[in-house]
């Protein structure tokens, strides 16, 4: 007789779990999910509402200018890559322990799962909720996917399971069409106050990476 594989057990929290929809996908989880929703609050505050939140955003966007004010940027770009890392590596755990019990090295049906985490990244514009966001949407189409495979039978499982990834690229492509030079010419033909709203939703959609991004600092 097998052993049973060690899981994760859910902590429905009473009375919220209850609530029809939103109960069962927020408040009937295990304690890493409800980590997650935790650490996206937390990221959010510690990014754009702390000092040191504002000390990393100046170091992504002008290393040199925070070392001028006395930030040791070396050291800080290590510890966040290791905190960044420390935090991603949670997936590991919470995919063998919650999601496919008894994980033995072979993970199935996510190949290339790490472009899709990069375009996600994209997709957030480097912002904790909006990236959350991206994350769940993948999430509920491969969830749509398997819903709606038994309903359409004359589709191809693989078609249903590869659909997230290349809808998540338009997405992304979508996202950042603001950019492009095709759309501001569109839009110089339209009338101004039109021009102004549409220029204002595709701004918020932009999603501009720090200008240091990948960029090593040298102290001059």
């Amino acid at each position: 007789m097998g052993k049973v594989a060690p899981r994760i057990s859910q902590v429905p929290i009473p009375l919220l779990e209850r609530i029809p929809i939103l109960g069962p996908i927020f408040f009937r989880q295990d304690m890493m999910t409800y980590l997650s929703f935790v650490l996206i609050v937390l990221a959010w505050f510690f990014i754009f509402k702390t000092k040191p939140g504002l000390i990393l955003r100046g170091i992504g966007e002008r290393p040199a200018a925070a070392y001028i004010r006395g930030a040791n940027v070396t050291r800080l770009q290590y510890l966040y890559a290791v905190a960044g890392g420390a935090i991603a590596g949670l997936a590991g755990p919470i995919y063998s322990l919650s999601i496919k019990a008894g994980w033995k090295g072979t993970i199935s049906g996510l190949d290339g799962i790490g472009w899709i985490v990069l375009s996600i990244t994209i997709f957030g514009g480097w912002k904790p909720f909006r990236a959350a966001f991206g994350a769940y949407l993948f999430s509920f189409l491969q969830w749509l996917g398997l819903v709606l495979q038994p309903s359409l039978p004359s589709i191809p499982s693989q078609v249903l399971q590869v659909a997230p990834f290349p809808l998540m690229i338009l997405t992304l492509l979508f996202v950042n069409i603001g950019n492009a030079e095709w759309v501001e010419r569109s839009l110089a033909r339209l009338p101004e106050n039109v021009r102004r709203d549409i220029a204002k939703v595709l701004r918020a959609l932009n999603a501009t990476p720090p200008a240091a991004l990948g960029e090593p600092f040298r102290k001059e």
